[in-house]
């Protein structure tokens, strides 16, 4: 425990719209501020209406540091405060909404009255450097997202997808005396590419649905299925995606499900897709995925390398326990 931190009164601000990974991020944050001895409150900026509401309902608390997450949502609330602040990029801030003035005016008055900078990667913090090339470069960090799992051990994905009818009844067949009689169900014949994320514009899941669907009806590969797991942000595009889904053979979709539901579902995936027109690596993977598909289904030996090397990715560069000390060296630094 960093005892020079110790009893510091932390405000953790952020978009908690559930089953978010703003959410997930600034929880996580907070258990490992309060590891080391702080106190920590968590606010939803989106219930805020203004700076000024704001200020009035947190401006008179003794708070150390206030750490922010997206340089907008949140950002748009500190404009009044006289406490010292951090603010974490949300990816869409600087991805998308500098293109917008009133935003990017929003967004560069916070920006410049804020102690530091934090990035989850280089293309994010090269892009925030583009966006504001004035600000101090040694102020800005990049710290990678921990990841940390805790799979539900009672959840079974292929018993949830049957007993709310999202499968063909040619599969269900199959292991219907399984689920009956409640035993494990082996998921080897039965492949799961999953999509983890809110469905909004930005992520844009419809990007890839009439592909995977085409390529599963050319091969016939009726054991493979895409499912996309997650809460519905925007109704517009939301009307739009589901029209997508029901035309989509091959194509299922669950609302969203608690983080330990969440993460069996990814653990019990053949393969995990990230979807989003803000992110440019997701967009240049997805352009080659369908001709990777047949690869990765007939080369066991790749998928196996594909999964060592990602867990040693995941081991070394988002460790849990580096994020946390990361973060207690910025508060250290500016209190």
């Amino acid at each position: 425990m960093a005892t020079d931190t110790k009893g510091k009164n932390i405000l953790l601000l952020s978009p908690l719209q559930p089953c978010s990974g703003n959410t997930a991020t600034i929880l996580r944050i907070r258990n490992g501020l309060e590891k080391n001895g702080m106190k920590c409150k968590v606010v939803d900026s989106t219930g805020i209406l203004n700076h000024q509401e704001f200020t009035d309902n947190h401006g008179n608390t003794t708070y150390h540091l206030i750490i922010a997450v997206h340089a907008y949502k949140s950002g748009r609330l500190l404009l009044g405060t006289d406490i010292p602040y951090v603010i974490i990029l949300g990816g869409t801030d600087v991805n998308q909404l500098y293109n917008e003035e009133d935003k990017m005016t929003v967004m560069s008055q916070a920006v410049h009255k804020s102690k530091h900078i934090v990035a989850f990667s280089s293309s994010v913090m090269n892009q925030f450097i583009k966006c504001w090339p004035d600000y101090n470069s040694s102020n800005i960090s990049i710290i990678p997202q921990g990841v940390h799992v805790n799979p539900s051990s009672s959840f079974n994905l292929v018993q949830y997808l049957n007993e709310h009818n999202m499968l063909n009844q040619s599969f269900s067949s199959l292991h219907s005396n399984q689920i009956k009689n409640n035993d494990q169900i082996d998921l080897k014949e039965l492949k799961i590419f999953s999509i983890v994320g809110a469905i909004r514009s930005v992520k844009n899941p419809t990007y890839i649905l009439e592909q995977f669907s085409d390529w599963r009806e050319r091969r016939e590969l009726h054991n493979c299925w895409l499912l996309l797991l997650g809460s519905n942000f925007n109704d517009d595009y939301y009307t739009m995606f589901m029209e997508t889904v029901e035309r989509c053979p091959g194509v299922i979709y669950v609302p969203g499900l608690s983080s330990e539901h969440t993460h069996a579902v990814i653990k019990d995936s053949f393969s995990l897709i990230n979807t989003s027109d803000s992110e440019g690596m997701a967009l240049a993977i997805l352009e080659e995925f369908i001709e990777k598909l047949d690869e990765v289904l007939e080369n066991t030996d790749k998928v196996t390398t594909l999964i060592q090397n990602a867990r040693d990715y995941i081991t070394t560069s988002h460790c849990v326990d580096k994020e946390e000390q990361d973060y207690v060296d910025i508060i250290r630094k500016y209190t």
